[in-house]
């Protein structure tokens, strides 16, 4: 915003040099002209309005007899000057020049106070300048405001409608005019769908087995191309686990729990082992269960398990007796359900779907009968589409595009997606060609229609007009081709309307009326005689000669209050992305920046890294600081996945500090995954076996993000690293 304070422009001390001020809209041109006679020393002056000093001017270093010039540039109110002489004489000339000395105002080029020779210690006048009406534009909603204009002169004609205007970014709006840095997501062409091995980065790293690359810099695409061709199937790739699956297109040894043990895994023989789960066909004597304590009543000589029935005593309070029990499966919905069982065995079979990620999912069900269901292509068991990029409620791949205007001719109502393929009837025309306003059925559209004189003896008769016009005939003082009757001078305006004024076109004063010239005036440099800017591409009031280019957005880094034209502004641009194996946020940015951790809105004492272990679910928010441009910038990331059971011992690992070595301590834990981060979020060590010591060689001093999988437990810390 132009702030309108009292400006004004003071001339150099040179002799007879006169300035001219470029002055706002509503500003008015003060001259202050002194001729000097003798002892310009004692010469002073004050120019003030009524609230404050305007400028204070002492000659006391001085003693010219030049004419001295200062201008100003005044906004409304009133205001007072006043000159000083400290002897008493004013002006007066002793005898040293010519003539005495004298001073004089003017405002805009009138003459508005004069004193001269001997006025003694003071003189001066008090004076009110108007307000000035300007027309232009009063909207600031249009291209065309002018925040001086006071009056509305109908010359808002642009809307300004702000928006992204880059066609290469998603939030391209093709009805914007004026950018106003929404332009975000830049178009990346691809495959959309996360489900399809394309939509990722990634190698072969065998036949027909693919790895999903994680890499911070890469831009999955958010424009279909409809390249999505290889839909992804995760599973174990190990085949030491049981979750082996050799059909798989993506490992994910995540995916790996259960390590193959075999044995006997029949448990209705003696050699049954629980740990086994691989039958190695060890089972050779098949349990008989029974009371084998020969004490009891119900001593059963042929058992060769002990089934603790020895006791008389009803235990489960069922009415029957512990030795007349029946062992079998009591669950009804059970495909072994055994009807004269009176105890559950555990043996119970029931089928049904077991896969959780069908849509009839039977969580009871514990042997799977093949009825699983898949929702169809596009939908998730709800019905409801996995990827709807527009929120139309049909899914990317049954979108039809067609344009979507029913005024256009080509209307398609079976497109759910626009097209930029509309057509449109001719200005003044339906789509069938006939005029849509044709008042007097002529088959001219009205907006088509030629006025003109029908009277052949008019003088402007015309012949090829379609709908009768006002006609004109011979006027006083001309013939019907507008010649004068009476011009003695010649110059095509009759004698009885000469009318003296401007005749110059460049003038501001012209006058069109004027067959005479009398008395032009002109403008100012670079503007018009409207006192409007002659170049204002921006159209901001400010003549492209007089622009500041800087940047004009107060939430930019280098933001520049003075700046009058856009320049190239500065934000801090950051991202944070999360590392679900690692369970680590790490960042990057733009510029030379601090860092400081949040989590759900509360500060993380110390974590002023790039990279952040994380131990539980919940918003963290990484506040950054521009060393360079004094400004802030924040970035979120919501985890809502982590599932994470911490080791519930703290000398898990020792000694921290270490220096050339670490001690896992997993007692009855084996196999782990160990990985060492530093503070750039780069991970510096991996280990995976099941040494319990690990070797720190070749790690640089300082302070590391530690992380120690084992299953579903981890533990996590920071590892201090000293100097060997």
């Amino acid at each position: 915003m132009r702030f309108k304070t009292l400006l004004f422009f003071l001339c150099f001390l040179v002799p007879g040099h006169i300035l001219f001020a470029q002055c706002l809209n509503n500003q008015s041109e003060l001259v202050i002209e002194i001729q000097f006679a003798d002892y310009s020393y004692e010469i002073s002056f004050e120019l003030s309005s009524s609230s404050q000093v305007i400028s204070e001017q002492s000659f006391a270093n001085s003693n010219n007899f030049d004419t001295e010039q200062f201008i100003f540039c005044l906004d409304p109110g009133e205001y007072n000057f006043t000159m000083s002489d400290s002897y008493g004489d004013g002006l007066l000339d002793w005898g040293w020049g010519d003539d005495d000395g004298s001073v004089t105002l003017l405002l805009e080029g009138i003459q508005i106070f004069y004193d001269e020779g001997d006025w003694g210690y003071e003189t001066g006048s008090s004076f009110t300048i108007e307000n000035i009406d300007i027309e232009g534009c009063t909207d600031s909603n249009y291209f065309e405001y002018n925040e001086d204009a006071t009056i509305d002169d109908g010359s808002c004609e642009n809307l300004i409608i702000s928006g992204c205007t880059d066609n290469s970014f998603l939030e391209f709006d093709p009805q914007a005019n004026l950018d106003d840095g929404s332009c975000l997501s830049a178009v990346i062409e691809g495959c959309t769908d996360n489900d399809y091995l394309e939509y990722f980065n990634y190698v072969e790293i065998s036949i027909g087995l693919y790895e999903i690359i994680v890499d911070e810099n890469y831009l999955n695409p958010n424009v279909d191309d409809g390249s999505c061709m290889t839909l992804i199937t995760k599973g174990c790739t190990n085949e030491n686990y049981l979750e082996y699956n050799p059909d798989v297109n993506v490992s994910d040894n995540s995916l790996c729990v259960e390590l193959i043990v075999t044995g006997c895994t029949d448990p209705n023989y003696t050699e049954f082992n629980s740990q086994a789960n691989v039958d190695n066909g060890s089972c050779a004597t098949q349990v008989v269960l029974g009371c084998t304590d020969p004490n009891a009543c119900n001593y059963n000589e042929l058992a060769n398990t002990n089934d603790y029935s020895c006791d008389f005593i009803d235990t489960d309070f069922d009415g029957i007796c512990d030795a007349d029990e029946i062992l079998g499966c009591t669950n009804p919905l059970a495909e072994n359900f055994n009807a004269l069982s009176t105890s559950d065995d555990g043996s119970c079979i029931i089928m049904g779907c077991t896969y959780s990620n069908a849509c009839n999912f039977n969580p009871i069900a514990n042997n799977n009968d093949g009825s699983c269901e898949y929702p169809e292509v596009g939908y998730n068991c709800d019905g409801e589409c996995t990827q709807d990029s527009d929120g139309d409620g049909v899914c990317n791949i049954y979108e039809i595009i067609g344009c979507m205007d029913n005024m256009a001719c080509n209307f398609d109502i079976l497109a759910t997606d626009p097209s930029s393929s509309c057509i449109y009837p001719g200005s003044y025309y339906n789509c069938d060609s006939t005029c849509t306003n044709d008042s007097d059925g002529d088959n001219i559209c009205d907006e088509l229609e030629e006025l003109g004189c029908l009277d052949p003896v008019a003088c402007n008769y015309n012949p090829m007009a379609t709908d009768n016009g006002e006609c004109t005939y011979e006027q006083m003082y001309y013939d019907c081709t507008l010649n004068c009757l009476n011009d003695s001078d010649g110059d095509g305006t009759c004698d009885e309307l000469e009318v003296l004024g401007c005749t110059d076109v460049t003038a501001c004063n012209f006058d069109a009326e004027a067959t005479e010239n009398e008395g032009c005036t002109y403008p100012a440099n670079y503007y018009n005689c409207d006192n409007e800017c002659i170049n204002d591409a921006d159209q901001d009031g400010v003549c492209d000669e007089l622009e500041i280019i800087g940047c004009t957005d107060v939430d930019a880094c280098n933001y520049d209050p003075n700046a009058t034209d856009e320049g190239l502004c500065e934000y801090v641009d950051i991202d944070i992305n999360y590392n679900n194996e690692s369970n680590s946020l790490s960042s990057s940015s733009n510029l030379n920046i601090t860092y400081q951790w949040y989590y759900n809105n509360e500060i993380i004492d110390g974590a002023t890294d790039k990279s952040l272990l994380v131990d539980q679910n919940g918003t963290y928010m990484l506040q950054v600081y521009d060393l360079d441009n004094d400004c802030y910038g924040t970035a979120t990331n919501t985890i809502t996945d982590l599932s994470i059971v911490n080791f519930d011992h703290k000398t898990l690992v020792t000694p921290n500090p270490a220096s050339n070595h670490i001690n896992i301590n997993l007692n009855s834990y084996d196999y782990y995954e160990l990985s060492l981060i530093d503070n750039m979020g780069r991970t510096v060590l991996e280990h995976t076996n099941l040494a319990k010591q690990i070797n720190l060689n070749g790690i640089k001093p300082g302070t590391y993000s530690l992380s120690i999988k084992h299953k579903k437990r981890r533990h996590s810390s920071k590892l201090v690293v000293l100097p060997l």
